[in-house]
């Protein structure tokens, strides 16, 4: 009697709270007899403690309430629809084997970083760019790679000798993982680079011939366009000049035998400079006054033929030979880098001769100018 007088007005089931904590009294009746039972949960899972007294599960259940708000947060009571939720979480962690406290910070700091921007979205988006089934190779691996193919393809000396100066220098300015490199550092870099337009241009080529090969390898994705997004440059500097009847002699004068060829073929036929460097003399056909520009040697990866003119004609028949390149120069740019010099010291002769300086004078005077500059 006295167990009923103390319970006369609880309503059942009731809670006692310290802080966030609540632990709940449930009464159950058996005849004549009661009992009551002190619930809550602890890591995730309900404790239970029955008492014949309502006095005795009420202490119990303020001892309890009080120590679970005084564990600094580590157990904490679930219930309804919050139980649920953690259970599925814990569900859908532990097939990755991670704590979900360590999936909340991880999430929590996606989110900071990503702003309005969904996990979801940027996951897909990392993995259209680094594919979980791709591995990942560094830009120079893939370059030394690409080289190595293309060397035993049996690519030509001048395009192996282009893709060794241009390669190199995008897989040094780029040391990463070749899915990481993106459109508009690839544009940064060229434009942060001082060359001219047309230099940029052979760079960039070389930058898609990379990314292509990458592609075929299985090392980016199909779909991979970061290059698109690198615009060519507008080539304003490469104005095309003729040369004078007279400033086409100086160069033949100080060309040598050795670039002759080259110059004829040039100046007479207007065959593109890397062509005429994979020229060989068989393809110069006298009785029949053509060159044949075959689809291997073309630019345009289509046979044709050119003809040879009565001037060509003249000089091609001076220097030729049964077989051979008609350019043995590796480095053309060089032997016309040097060409222009002779050209220059013969001009300062003739002037010289013609305005009384002698030949020591006028070397004083290129001296004295050189330390000027």
């Amino acid at each position: 009697m006295k167990n009923k007088t103390a319970v006369g007005k609880v309503n059942f089931p009731c809670s006692v709270k310290r802080g966030s904590v609540e632990v709940k009294i449930y009464r159950a009746l058996r005849g004549s007899s009661e009992t009551f039972t002190v619930s809550h949960y602890q890591d995730g899972t309900r404790k239970r403690a029955k008492f014949a007294e309502f006095g005795k599960a009420k202490t119990h259940a303020e001892n309890t309430a009080v120590k679970l708000a005084s564990t600094d947060n580590s157990t904490l009571q679930l219930t309804g629809a919050d139980l649920q939720a953690y259970r599925r979480a814990r569900q859908i962690l532990d097939r990755i084997n991670v704590p979900i406290e360590v999936a909340a910070t991880n999430f929590a700091y996606a989110q900071e970083k990503l702003g309005g921007v969904q996990l979801t979205t940027a996951v897909d988006f990392y993995l259209k760019r680094c594919p979980a089934k791709f591995e990942p190779r560094s830009v120079k691996s893939v370059v030394d790679e690409l080289i190595k193919a293309k060397t035993a393809d049996g690519a030509s000396a001048r395009y192996l000798d282009s893709l060794k100066w241009a390669l190199p220098k995008f897989a040094k300015a780029f040391n990463c993982d070749i899915g990481r490199v993106t459109g508009p550092e690839i544009t940064d870099w060229l434009r942060d680079s001082g060359l001219a337009p047309r230099t940029r241009n052979n760079l960039r080529g070389a930058a898609l011939l990379l990314f292509n090969f990458a592609k075929s390898r299985r090392y980016l994705p199909k779909d991979h366009d970061e290059i698109d997004d690198v615009a060519l440059v507008k080539d304003r500097d490469g104005v095309i000049e003729i040369f004078t009847p007279a400033e086409l002699a100086e160069i033949f004068d100080c060309a040598g035998d050795l670039l002759i060829p080259f110059v004829a073929v040039a100046a007479f036929a207007g065959v593109r400079n890397a062509e005429i460097s994979r020229l060989d003399w068989q393809d110069i056909r006298f009785e029949d006054r053509i060159i044949e520009i075959k689809a291997a040697k073309a630019k345009t990866a289509s046979r044709r033929t050119v003809p040879i003119l009565d001037s060509l004609l003249l000089w091609l028949e001076k220097q030729k030979k049964d077989s051979g390149p008609i350019c043995e120069y590796r480095n053309v740019g060089f032997e016309f880098h040097r060409l222009t010099r002779r050209i220059n010291q013969a001009r300062r002769r003739n002037w010289a001769e013609s305005n009384g300086v002698s030949v020591q004078q006028l070397a004083l005077n290129q001296r004295s100018e050189e330390r000027r500059v």
